[in-house]
Formats: structure tokens, C-alpha cells, sequence
């Protein structure tokens, strides 16, 4: 199979965004509050010709016509809603074709198997690099053995992800 980096990176960006838990901000955060203001000038509960500004208020306490309030609901004041939060209901789930992820993983596979490639990603190689490990490993039921094996074939590396055992 040819190598096809396209698509090994679109199934790659696939399998990366599926596991993506999804996160949001609550629907009514920072609109919980009664907050009551008149746009109207010349009304009983307004701002104008108090020399502050034109947000929505929270009402404190008032004594007549004087009020004690505090600027709440608005992006930008204290206790207020987000201007753009997060969306919980966002989709992050990605689809790929069946038979683009089916060339994607044995394009990938064949991949493995070319050395200059694989050094090219940045894994550390032993000089005995493209080898077949036969049925038998599997049948390895201690661990002292597996990392002697493991040790022999040379996939103890500093570097490699894969597989980090100690002795």
C-alpha cells in the first residue's frame, strides 16, 4: 500500500476529536439575577442624568428616588453573563469515510515498515529496525522474560512512546 500522509492525518484528526468530551458554560449563568432598568427617560427607575452608564442594574436598596445599585446581567460587569461563551450543544464528533479509514490504516501500516519514514517522525530506531516478531512472544508469560526479549530486539529506547518498561 502506498503511503497516503493525507489521509493518515485525517484519521488521526478523526480519532483525536471523537475523544473530546464535550464542555459548555450553564444556559443561565450570569442572567439569574432580576435586574430592572427603564430606557425611557424621564421614568421613575432609569440612569439617565445620574452620571453613569446605561447597563442593566441590580437594585441594592433606595431610599425615594435615590437607588443603590450595581451594574449586573451584562457582559462586562461583575456577576454578568459571558459575551460569547462556549456552547455545550457544540458537535466536536468527526466522520470519515469507511473506505478513506480503511486505506488510512493500512497506509499507515505499510508505513511502519520503512525505516527513513519512521525516522522521519522522530522515533529513535535500533539498527536492526524493520523486524517480525513470530507466534512465540506471545506465548511469554513472565515479565522477567518479556524484557529480556524486548531488550534483545532493542525496543528499550529513551525516546519511544510506545513503550517505556523498566528491568
Amino acid at each position: 500500500e502506498p503511503l497516503r500522509p493525507d489521509l493518515v492525518k485525517k484519521a488521526v484528526l478523526a480519532i483525536q476529536n471523537n475523544r473530546r468530551q464535550a464542555y459548555g458554560a450553564y444556559k443561565e449563568a450570569g442572567k439569574r439575577h432580576h435586574v430592572e432598568i427603564s430606557r425611557k427617560r424621564r421614568d421613575y427607575k432609569t440612569s439617565y442624568g445620574h452620571g453613569i452608564s446605561r447597563v442593566p442594574r441590580k437594585v441594592l436598596s433606595h431610599r425615594g428616588s435615590q437607588f443603590f445599585w450595581v451594574g449586573d446581567f451584562a457582559p462586562g460587569t461583575v456577576g454578568g453573563r459571558k459575551a460569547h461563551p462556549p456552547k455545550a450543544e457544540k458537535i466536536f464528533k468527526w466522520k470519515i469515510n469507511e473506505k478513506e479509514r480503511r486505506k488510512a490504516i493500512c497506509s499507515a501500516m505499510s508505513a511502519v515498515m520503512n525505516k527513513e519514514v519512521v525516522a522521519e517522525r522522530g522515533h529513535a530506531l535500533p539498527n536492526n529496525y524493520p523486524f517480525l516478531i513470530t507466534e512465540e512472544f506471545e506465548e511469554i508469560s513472565k515479565t522477567k522474560e518479556l524484557l529480556k526479549t524486548l531488550a534483545r530486539l532493542g525496543a528499550m529506547l529513551a525516546g519511544q512512546h510506545s513503550l517505556q518498561l523498566s528491568p
